[in-house]
């Protein structure tokens, strides 16, 4: 009833996102991603595993073997996929430690700095 009347409320800004925090959630996307297709590619292992075997026993022998070597293809790419994986949760681990040490040498110097006073 009063509605109309009443002073919209100010909006806290949102925190300003840091080139760091940034940078650790790129990585944690992209960790995510490589997960995905690192286990889109496992199914896609198994099925193809199943249908070289189908087309092998109803003589296919031809099917079966692109079928085999599109496996190993797809074996290779799941191999690249970890490596990157390694890569990347390296990369979050190094930001965050290297996140750490700063705030420490921060404490120490404050803490330096107080028994100085």
């Amino acid at each position: 009833m009063g509605g109309g009347s009443s002073k919209p409320k100010a909006k806290a800004a949102p925190p300003a996102i840091s080139d760091v925090d940034r940078a650790i959630l790129d990585l944690k996307n992209a960790r995510d991603r490589l997960q995905r297709y690192r286990t889109k590619l496992e199914a896609d292992d198994a099925k193809l595993l199943t249908q070289a075997k189908k087309a092998k026993d109803t003589g296919k022998r031809e099917r079966a073997l692109g079928l085999l070597r599109l496996r190993k293809y797809k074996t290779q790419q799941a191999k690249t996929c970890e490596d990157q994986l390694f890569n990347v949760l390296q990369m979050v681990d190094t930001i965050d430690s290297k996140q750490n040490e700063t705030q420490m040498l921060s404490a120490l110097a404050a803490g330096k700095d107080t028994l100085k006073k």
